[in-house]
């Protein structure tokens, strides 16, 4: 099991991604984080620019997010 901190880290690497770097995460939930990476993630599929490994790690963020909450 991951410690919060360590899974929200984590969630922040993985919105580098779609151009977040982590001063713009600071002030948002994970909730948000996800929300925004999943809408980011519609946005390229609708674009034909998804890649392969984006769902997949959409997913993961999911599992993330739902670890802290059930662990706060």
């Amino acid at each position: 099991m991951t410690s919060p901190t360590e899974a929200r880290k984590t969630i922040v690497r993985q919105m580098a991604r779609y151009g977040m770097i982590p001063a713009m995460c600071a002030d948002k939930s994970n909730d948000m984080l996800l929300g925004i990476a999943a809408m980011m993630v519609g946005h390229r599929r609708s674009q034909g620019k998804l890649e392969a490994d984006e769902i997949i790690q959409l997913g993961e963020m999911e599992k993330l997010v739902a670890e802290i909450k059930r662990v706060s």
